[in-house]
């Protein structure tokens, strides 16, 4: 499994932040009695099937944003009406608004498993005007 994209358990309130890559998202209630199972097998740490976690967020951002968002102090985001997905998973636009603001909920859950070096170099900083900008380096190198 080194090297391969990882297959993610998560809750039912993370699901659309995942939506973006639906075929790395493992589709099983967690009410279901296979979900046990998979989360013993995730937790072994042995496969690529994970648990999503707000720690996972920098190791997932390069599946999840356009590839040309990497190193940029500000990009345009998508219409909040706008498809996110393309064939290969990640719109040439990025996401909208809404999704930005997922994504911060979701690292403001367990703010200690988050490492803000993990998300350097990546504009995710959203702005009412549509824009959304990088993480200033200074406020980075103190957390």
């Amino acid at each position: 499994a080194a090297g391969a994209a990882p297959l993610l358990l998560c809750s039912a309130a993370d699901r659309p932040l995942l939506e973006l890559r639906p075929e790395l998202l493992v589709d099983v209630a967690d009410s279901d009695d296979m979900a046990a199972d998979l989360q013993a097998v995730a937790a072994c740490g042995l496969t690529n099937l994970k648990r999503f976690t707000p720690s996972l967020v920098g190791e997932l951002l390069p599946l999840l944003l356009p590839a040309q968002w990497r190193g940029r102090e500000v990009v345009k985001l998508a219409d909040s009406t706008a498809t996110m997905t393309s064939a290969s998973g990640v719109s040439d636009g990025g996401p909208p608004l809404w999704w930005l603001l997922r994504l911060w909920e979701a690292l403001g859950t367990q703010p200690s498993q988050v490492s803000l070096a993990a998300l350097h170099g990546w504009p995710l900083l959203p702005s009412q005007c549509g824009h959304a900008y990088a993480l200033p380096e200074a406020g980075i190198s103190t957390s």
